[in-house]
């Protein structure tokens, strides 16, 4: 029996089965760079939006510690916000220097007998920067107002949440207009 030789239609079938075209690779890549532009901005935004909330949720228990532990320690604390050095510190005076470690002017409560700083830093957020007119801001120990009240802004890629403090001694975290966090309620 003699054997059949294959048709060439056949054989440029066979070996078109076996790969990619370039052509066709390069579409699948320019279809996946377009999804990845569409998604990388959201994602960047709920980054910020966290890094925000969550620098945000530090620096409110710090405003909170100074109102509460002042009942308990029967003395009035000082709240200070440094813009420039991105800190907010708690201490027994106005106007603690929460960029410092130890030393006079810290913002330093002690704890058991041993000094304990009480701020909060920048460092752990990245991208996300503060400011407020609060530096001085105390609260008295007999029935925690606080004079005088004032706001602290947290900020990132437009991203905003603001805690005020009212001379009734309330904090509390708002959402200015424009601002996307659910939540919390708008200022």
């Amino acid at each position: 029996m003699a054997a059949i030789a294959p048709q060439p239609s056949t054989l440029r079938s066979c070996n078109r089965a076996r790969g990619f075209t370039l052509a066709e690779l390069l579409i699948v890549v320019a279809i996946v760079a377009i999804l990845a532009a569409l998604v990388v901005p959201p994602y960047n935004d709920a980054i910020a939006r966290a890094r925000v909330k969550d620098a945000t949720e530090h620096i409110h228990g710090l405003v909170l510690l100074a109102q509460t532990e002042g009942r308990i320690r029967d003395t009035n604390l000082s709240v200070a916000v440094n813009s420039d050095a991105w800190c907010v510190g708690v201490a027994p005076f106005p106007n603690c220097d929460c960029t410092l470690g130890d030393g006079a002017g810290a913002c330093i409560l002690p704890v058991a007998g041993q000094p304990v700083l009480q701020t909060v830093l920048g460092d752990a957020f990245p991208g996300v920067a503060v400011s407020g007119n609060l530096t001085g801001t105390t609260f008295y120990r007999i029935r925690g107002n606080a004079s005088p009240g004032g706001t602290i802004a947290i900020t990132a890629r437009e991203q905003t949440l603001e805690i005020k403090i009212g001379l009734t001694g309330r904090a509390r975290v708002c959402a200015p207009s424009g601002s996307h966090f659910s939540g919390y309620p708008g200022c």
